[in-house]
């Protein structure tokens, strides 16, 4: 019986009004296990997902904002590393440009934010600057130039 449950599914997504039926006649211990398998089930998703998303970001590397020097990095007067820290910009759609001479960390810094929004669930995608731009002038060149940005650099 167990092999015919896993059979029946692996190709039976959950219809919300049979299930609301069944429940209507469901034992308190047959919601119990319903209640338990549920969660299990989205705890189960979220973790592939925040195992997936760092692969699907192409980040060039694996990077931790523990141990990085912030000694060159400046900040503007109202923002500092704890709001860069906390992801807070991801939340209020606001953008972060980090700009400096060679060497100073600015890949690393991004690659490390990536990699935290990843592992919070955030999806990302991480470009270098000429990479993006040498994409964006392949669609540009091949008139795919819409579909690129919806399909590759929002992953909508």
């Amino acid at each position: 019986m167990m092999d015919e449950i896993m059979e029946l599914a692996r190709s039976l997504p959950l219809t919300r009004q049979v299930l609301a039926d069944s429940l209507e006649t469901a034992t308190p211990a047959q919601m119990e296990f319903m209640l338990s398998w549920m969660n299990e089930e989205l705890a189960s998703r979220e973790r592939s997902k925040r195992a997936r998303l760092p692969e699907q970001a192409g980040l060039p590397g694996v990077k931790e904002l523990d141990g990085y020097d912030w000694t060159p990095v400046r900040f503007p007067v109202d923002y500092g590393r704890e709001a860069l820290e906390s992801l807070d910009f991801v939340a209020n759609s606001e953008d972060v440009v980090l700009f400096g001479p060679p060497g100073t960390g600015k890949t690393h810094l991004a690659v490390a934010l990536a990699r935290k929004a990843c592992v919070e669930g955030q999806p990302t995608r991480f470009f270098t600057a000429a990479g993006l731009v040498m994409r964006l002038l392949r669609a540009s060149a091949e008139g795919r130039l819409d579909l690129y940005f919806v399909k590759s650099v929002f992953r909508v």
